[in-house]
């Protein structure tokens, strides 16, 4: 953080790996096919505020 720089590890990094597990528990659930990406994209859109 001092520096300015990126870590070398960020929660974004991990953003697909969650929504690719949150997706495999959904369609067991389910029973249907769930679109990762689609996913991210909800996730992404909530956590950015409205301008």
């Amino acid at each position: 953080m001092r520096t300015g720089q990126e870590p070398e590890t960020n929660a974004r990094d991990n953003l697909r790996s969650l929504a690719a597990v949150l997706a495999c528990a959904r369609s067991t659930e389910t029973g249907e096919v769930v679109d990762v990406e689609a996913l991210v994209a909800m996730a992404t859109a909530e956590s950015i505020p409205p301008r």
